[in-house]
């Protein structure tokens, strides 16, 4: 690291808060936030690299144990800071953004260019301790960038670990498989506003490369927020169980496969999903499915997690109030929508819901006040009598990042 880098850094430390005020609580696993790398050749075709170089390294140090901040967290704070995207963040900025994420260590660096060869250097700051490390360098031929990406994880995992961890060998394991050509269109895809034109790029990766994990799931994704499920499912069936985007994947699979009405489907991909933790939206979400699939005793199991977890989540209570009611346990179904419409005074659907528990009952006289609230809210009677119950069960559509 040059002094004038080096005199930056100083003045970084000296401007950030202390770190015992913002220090974030222990975590199991040493975590790490990569910014992406400044390009110093000023060459256009190199310009992805910066963003690649940051993905490929996260991507390696989780795979080695670690625990690395993925990249929407990453934007979506640097986003909420107020900084226009692509305008270089100071180091103090990265600081900040790394206690606020939870970072144990921030990874910062750049790259150049010398004929055919790349010349990657970075930075490793422990967060807490406000102690920089010293520089680590990786060179290699551009066709071989691989190479250069897995050499300097390695060190940056070496300098972050106890001694007796994983060898060299096994590490080199770890190197990215997908091509530049192929890792290049998927990068580029990452900054790009109009679908059509990532969609254009993300199919050209997937045609240099058929497996490309992020680059289906990109696309998947892309295809699910158009609607088009049959794609989606198509295109996200194909993401990798080892892939950091795996669970994501599966749990808008399973949505595709049950707004396709193949429930039996949805419940095996959200099964796989509630494999790798509890969620509100995949128990809540498995629940409906395993009702529309016609299995009661699941579905109520499932929504009843979904509604431990969910802390009022009006969604998660109206399923389970039709769960309660399909049961036959009218007096249990009242008590949910009624929390539910604490919060949610003009849901029409609820108020019918609320209506049918209180008949189920014998309240006459409360139920037709709850009709009278469902009608005013928009709800024809007439046209919704005569519905199964599990029609009106609903799903989310969104996966939270939040664990």
């Amino acid at each position: 690291m040059s002094p004038l880098q080096k005199l930056v850094w100083t003045l970084a430390l000296s401007l950030a808060a202390p770190a015992a005020a913002l220090e974030p609580p222990a975590a199991e696993r040493t975590r790490f936030l990569v910014f992406p790398l400044a390009d110093l050749t000023s060459t256009p075709s190199l310009a992805w690299l910066g963003e690649g170089l940051a993905i490929a390294l996260a991507n390696q140090l989780e795979a080695a144990g670690f625990d690395a901040v993925d990249r929407d967290t990453r934007v979506g704070f640097a986003d909420a800071a107020g900084l226009p995207r692509g305008t270089p963040l100071s180091r103090a900025t990265m600081i900040r953004i790394a206690r606020e994420v939870g970072a144990d260590r921030l990874v910062f660096g750049s790259y150049s260019a010398a004929g055919e060869s790349i010349r990657v250097t970075a930075g490793v700051l422990d967060v807490r301790g406000m102690k920089l490390g010293p520089e680590v360098v990786a060179a290699a031929p551009v066709k071989r960038l691989a190479e250069a990406e897995n050499e300097l994880a390695w060190q940056i995992a070496s300098g972050s670990r106890p001694r007796g961890g994983e060898t060299r060998e096994t590490f080199r394991q770890r190197m990215r498989s997908v091509p530049n050509d192929a890792f290049s269109y998927y990068v580029r895809t990452l900054g790009l506003g109009d679908p059509n034109s990532r969609s254009k790029l993300l199919l050209r990766a997937i045609e240099l490369y058929p497996g490309f994990p992020e680059a289906l799931f990109l696309l998947g994704k892309d295809y699910y927020r158009r609607g088009d499920w049959s794609q989606a499912a198509e295109t996200l069936e194909k993401v990798r169980e080892d892939s950091r985007c795996y669970t994501e994947a599966r749990f808008m699979l399973g949505t595709c496969q049950y707004l396709k009405g193949l429930f039996q489907d949805a419940v095996r991909s959200y099964s796989t999903v509630l494999g790798f933790g509890e969620r509100v939206e995949v128990d809540n979400n498995l629940g409906a499915a395993y009702l529309r699939a016609g299995d009661l005793p699941q579905g109520v199991r499932h929504l009843s997690q979904a509604q431990a977890l969910s802390r009022g989540d009006a969604l998660v209570a109206m399923n389970l109030a039709v769960a309660r009611q399909l049961e036959g346990d009218e007096r249990a179904s009242q008590r949910l929508l009624e929390g539910a419409l604490r919060s949610n005074p003009d849901n029409g659907l609820l108020h019918y819901l609320l209506y049918q528990a209180l008949k189920g009952q014998g309240l006459e006289h409360r139920a037709l006040q709850a009709l009278d609230d469902a009608i005013r809210a928009g709800i024809d009677p007439e046209s919704v009598k005569n519905e199964d119950p599990r029609s009106w069960l609903q799903i989310h559509m969104t996966w939270s990042s939040a664990r």
